[in-house]
């Protein structure tokens, strides 16, 4: 009846606590089936990692050697640090006052303190220089390029690159200006000095350079290449004078620059370009003169000098032809060079322009002079009077070729010819009698 009562009054409830149980029992069944899946993964795992192990154990035990090596460097590194620390110096009162520290019992506390200074005023010093070695590598390929500009201008000058060659020479100065005007110590700048010396030197092999294009230095021999390039033409001998002309400007900014700070005044500074400007005119002179010696030696020597002495044979009057033809084409070449180097850039004052005229007309006296002397040693040659007229002619048309620019000779003719013509004419008569 008691029975009856409660399933008469819940008679849900044995239902749902089944379901309970079935319920928990599921759940439990779901749990361990992962902890057994999860167990199988984690021995997977452990193996795997076994296999791996075996696999690559020499990379492990390589690893750990490595990392002894590295570990005893480190410990090498540290112990070389601290030999090249140098010892703490120890005055006579450090020394006093260690007695008394000892006696007092607190010499420890007070030593190691001032080693601890010590050494920090040697890492400060060690951060220093590592700082400063730190921005010189930041600033490596400023300083190669810095570096490498002398041998840019040595290979800049084989190769004829004037421009090249006179900006380098500028950026010489530039340097040399920002480091004078800097206030730091000469040895600070101990890299631009260096540079700035080896560019000076390069100027003194660029200038010879100059000259010796001028002189026509390099045709030895009577290849047709070579004779080109032994003839200077005006275009290249405009080229070759222009980059003296810089050049000496360059030399004369060093020298205002290293005057002690003393400004200069514009009349010093003119005399001082106009002595370079006449240096320049002597120097193209000497080298031109060199050029006009050389074409003579090479027709004295017997070799072939031009395109007039190729049609001749080789008899004693072509070869007097061969020394005017010579003489007239340079002399003259020489002469238009110049008016149209110097006297079209002349400056405005008249003191300047006459001194460049006296200065080629005393060259042009001077070759003139030299060239009646040697063609009166060549007149002992001549024996007829029909190749004395070949050589009048020629002599003739030299002298009126230098009409222009102002190197007549013809009234220098008659007395010579004269005598040589009396001499060849008293010759004949004496051997007809």
């Amino acid at each position: 009846h008691t029975h009856t009562h409660c399933s008469n009054e819940n008679p849900s409830q044995p239902i749902t606590t089944i379901l309970k149980h079935k319920h928990k029992h599921k759940h439990t069944m779901q749990e361990l089936d992962e902890q057994r899946k999860a167990q199988e993964r984690l021995t997977s795992c452990e193996d795997q990692i076994s296999k791996l192990c075996i696999q690559h154990a020499d990379l492990f035990v390589s690893v750990q050697r490595r990392s002894e090596h590295v570990l005893r460097a480190l410990q090498d590194v540290l112990d070389k640090v601290d030999h090249a620390m140098p010892p703490p110096v120890i005055t006579h009162d450090d020394t006093d006052n260690n007695a008394n520290n000892n006696n007092n019992g607190n010499d420890n506390g007070l030593d190691m303190a001032r080693k601890l200074e010590v050494h920090g005023n040697d890492m400060n010093v060690l951060a220093e220089n590592h700082k400063m070695r730190r921005r010189s590598l930041l600033q490596h390929s400023s300083l190669v390029e810095l570096l490498e500009i002398p041998s840019l201008m040595d290979a800049c000058v084989r190769f004829n690159l004037y421009d090249e060659c006179l900006s380098l020479a500028a950026l010489a100065n530039s340097l040399e200006r920002s480091q004078s005007s800097s206030s730091s110590s000469s040895s600070n700048f101990a890299v631009i000095e260096s540079v700035v010396r080896d560019v000076r030197r390069r100027e003194v092999d660029l200038r010879k350079h100059l000259i010796s294009r001028l002189r026509g230095d390099g045709s030895l021999s009577s290849s047709s290449s070579e004779k080109q390039a032994d003839h200077l033409s005006l275009p290249s001998c405009l080229e070759v004078v222009t980059a003296l002309r810089r050049l000496n400007g360059i030399e004369l900014e060093r020298s205002l620059q290293n005057n002690n700070g003393v400004a200069l005044s514009t009349e010093e500074i003119e005399k001082s370009h106009s002595i370079m400007e006449l240096r320049l005119q002597i120097e193209f002179f000497e080298a031109r003169d060199r050029w006009l010696e050389n074409g003579v030696n090479m027709v004295t020597s017997g070799k072939v000098a031009g395109s007039f002495a190729a049609t001749r044979s080789s008899t004693s009057v072509e070869h007097v032809l061969d020394l005017i033809e010579v003489y007239r084409t340079r002399c003259f070449e020489i002469a238009t060079q110049y008016f149209a180097i110097f006297e079209s850039s002349k400056s405005k004052s008249t003191d300047t322009s006459q001194e460049s005229i006296s200065l080629l007309s005393l060259w042009m006296t001077k070759r003139i002079a030299i060239f009646l002397d040697k063609l009166k040693k060549e007149f002992s040659t001549i024996h007829d009077i029909g190749a004395l007229r070949d050589v009048l002619d020629a002599c003739v048309f030299f002298a009126s070729s230098l009409v222009r620019v102002g190197g007549n000779f013809q009234a220098l003719l008659p007395p010579m010819f004269e005598i040589k013509i009396i001499e060849i004419v008293t010759g004949h008569w004496n051997r007809g009698l």
